[in-house]
């Protein structure tokens, strides 16, 4: 055989040696990472047990930690909202104290300062209306949050056995983070 006729063989040998090691690279990479994943029982920040989870259950946390990640990006425009109101609050708050004036004799209110508060209030008003979508969106997906917490928390106390209904602590992942204990 010539050289010229090697080099495609060659070439199309090596391209399938790259893939098949790549394929079996992410294949132990992925059992391996899979055999880290545990619930750790604690009570009295002592270890009552530690129980490996089953590929369902890392499926299940997976997706859960998932539809948090997506929850992040529809908090951001609320975050804005909230900077935007606490621009107004203290002085809301402010004019909250001056609109009436108490003494021993008699009630004030002080219809200049009555007039601003309301103003602030219109203005803190139009903000909300302003992200009236992105809190929405907000709420809708809380639900989606709340149907995956709920379909992990099944799939978990699936393994929790006599731990299930008492007071422990439950951690679960790749580390044994009892944050009850360690803060």
């Amino acid at each position: 055989m010539t050289l010229k006729l090697l080099k495609p063989a060659l070439l199309t040998s090596l391209i399938g040696a790259s893939v098949a090691m790549s394929f079996m690279t992410s294949v132990n990479a992925t059992v391996e990472d899979k055999s880290n994943y545990k619930i750790y029982v604690h009570k009295n920040c002592q270890k009552l047990k530690e129980i490996p989870m089953t590929p369902k259950q890392i499926e299940a946390l997976k997706a859960f930690e998932e539809v948090e990640r997506s929850f992040e990006h529809l908090e951001k425009p609320l975050e804005v909202m909230e900077a935007k109101l606490e621009q107004y609050e203290e002085e809301f708050d402010k004019y909250s104290d001056e609109i009436v004036i108490e003494t021993d004799e008699k009630i004030v209110i002080n219809k200049s300062m009555l007039n601003k508060h309301e103003a602030i209030a219109e203005k803190m008003e139009l903000i909300m209306q302003e992200h009236e979508l992105d809190m929405q969106k907000l709420e809708q997906h809380a639900d989606i949050i709340d149907a995956a917490a709920d379909k992990f928390d099944a799939i978990i106390n699936e393994s929790l056995g006599e731990y299930k209904d008492k007071d422990v602590t439950i951690s679960i992942g790749k580390l044994d983070n009892n944050w009850r204990c360690n803060s």
